[in-house]
């Protein structure tokens, strides 16, 4: 983690063994030198200080394993009070869908295609534009917010609507 670039390292998607400079936000960046400073205060002046994993169970030796995060969110779920306890048996929550869940909200928001493909570092843009084929609201509101989806028929035969 670097503060001063607001720059963190993180392991590729999938079984990639190797690490990626990500860009985050300032308030992002906060939270994660809190929780280092909670978890790995005591130790900071070891020498390994700066390569120990952020998420780890094992002091920052190894990173979590997917299987706990899964577990942990499996628990999640489980304690939630938000949901049906009938309704919790049917969420298929997991760490791939939050990925997903990200780039359809910033989809809906309004971000760019473009923007989105770089921020899920998908190394395609047919990767990303799957995304568009699951909200054809998205699209049909993006078309609305053209002026030509403005015009109205009477506005074309002057005031006269033809039935």
């Amino acid at each position: 983690m670097n503060s001063s670039s607001q720059e963190i390292w993180v392991f590729g998607k999938g079984n990639k063994n190797f690490k990626v400079a990500n860009t985050i936000t300032k308030s992002a960046l906060d939270f994660l030198n809190s929780y280092v400073k909670f978890r790995y205060g005591t130790i900071e002046n070891q020498s390994n200080y700066r390569n120990l994993y952020i998420f780890s169970d094992d002091k920052g030796i190894s990173p979590l394993h997917e299987s706990t995060i899964q577990k942990m969110m499996t628990s999640l779920i489980k304690e939630a009070k938000s949901i049906n306890d009938k309704d919790k048996n049917n969420y298929q929550l997991s760490v791939h869908s939050l990925r997903h869940s990200f780039a359809l909200y910033l989809l809906e928001s309004g971000v760019n295609i473009y923007v989105i493909k770089e921020l899920m570092r998908h190394k395609w843009l047919s990767s990303t534009e799957v995304y568009l084929k699951l909200f054809n609201k998205t699209l049909v509101n993006a078309i609305n917010k053209h002026p030509l989806a403005q015009l109205k028929v009477s506005d074309l035969y002057g005031g006269v609507v033809y039935e």
